[in-house]
């Protein structure tokens, strides 16, 4: 029987999502300091119909993105991988995000080292993370049954549960990644809205916590 944590941080990312690549050590570091698991909720930055062709537009937008997040956060990117990404090629992030649920529901624990392996190697490694073979390479260490994995990539309810879970997070007033909640209980509030260093969101979570206690 699975034990629900009774005090746990709601973390709506997108593993396409660069200020989410930023703010990866930030969340490990919170979970760390105040000893709360991490549930990781997908939010479908662009996913499926709102996907994006790489138009010199996008390309343009995307490096002065992954300029700024590195210059702030000092995560690592290869600025070269854009560039190698053909024309056609569309920034969409449903198959990751399918790919977090399915780790998830294999054991919930792993899904956020999931995050951050999509998150390397796209962001820093020039891996295709659209591409449901690169997807099960990445994460076969990391998900305990791969061919599971592989196979609910296929099954198109895991496209429905990932558009019904994009539909609960802005249900919940989320409007941009990576957006913490906190949770004691019945009691929620909003630890984290957009980037933002480990030393300007724990002194507030703490002293939620401590509230809640």
């Amino acid at each position: 029987m699975t034990t629900i944590p009774t005090r746990s941080l709601i973390y709506v990312t997108d593993p396409l999502c660069s200020w989410c690549w930023g703010f990866s050590p930030v969340i490990e570091a919170l979970a760390s300091r105040t000893g709360l698991p991490v549930e990781i909720m997908v939010g479908g930055l662009a996913a499926g119909p709102g996907a994006r062709l790489l138009d010199t537009e996008m390309r343009l937008t995307l490096s002065q993105h992954w300029e700024e997040v590195q210059a702030r956060s000092g995560q690592p990117f290869d600025h070269d991988a854009i560039g190698g990404l053909a024309d056609d090629w569309s920034y969409d992030s449903l198959l990751s995000c399918m790919a977090l649920i399915a780790v998830r529901t294999q054991d919930p624990t792993r899904a956020l080292p999931a995050l951050e392996a999509l998150q390397r190697a796209f962001f820093a490694e020039r891996r295709d993370t659209t591409d449901p073979e690169v997807v099960v390479e990445v994460l076969s260490s990391i998900v305990p049954d791969p061919a599971q994995l592989a196979a609910d990539l296929a099954d198109e309810a895991l496209v429905e549960a990932a558009v019904g879970e994009f539909a609960s997070a802005r249900e919940l007033g989320v409007e941009g990644f990576p957006t913490v909640f906190v949770r004691s209980g019945n009691d929620w509030a909003i630890a984290a809205r957009g980037w933002a260093p480990l030393d300007a969101l724990l002194p507030g979570l703490q002293a939620w916590l401590d509230e809640h206690a």
